[in-house]
């Protein structure tokens, strides 16, 4: 009987953890303004997941990768500029979310998958 009121506890303790990892998860999440001046690459290195970053108009060398559970936001005018060759930007995290900039200077190679934006599936996740 007493197995049971473990069970009971239990129960209703682990939604409220859930919760509250998720709480702290997305409490620490910020808004990081980049500019072109600055290598993208890097910003996004320093990122954390949940984070966004803003970009400002101009132009981003790419190839960039994004590793990270993030939003990619551009103001009006930011391209992300691409050397022509392979993909310009490579996502391998899920839940990333790519909106309102412009992506250019992508690769031809229909072999290597060549793209704008490369969603690619982590090495670790089946």
């Amino acid at each position: 009987m007493r197995r049971a009121g473990y069970v009971s506890v239990l129960s209703h303790l682990v939604p409220v953890a859930i919760f509250a990892a998720g709480t702290c998860i997305s409490a620490h999440a910020e808004t990081i303004q980049a500019f072109p001046t600055q290598p993208l690459q890097a910003v996004l290195d320093r990122a954390q997941n949940g984070d966004v970053i803003a970009l400002a108009p101009g132009e981003y060398a790419g190839a960039i990768r994004i590793e990270r559970r993030l939003v990619l936001s551009g103001q009006k005018g930011a391209v992300v500029l691409g050397p022509g060759a392979g993909s310009v930007i490579t996502v391998t995290s899920p839940d990333v979310t790519i909106r309102d900039l412009t992506v250019k200077g992508s690769g031809r190679n229909l072999q290597t998958m060549d793209s704008g934006v490369f969603s690619r599936r982590p090495r670790n996740e089946p």
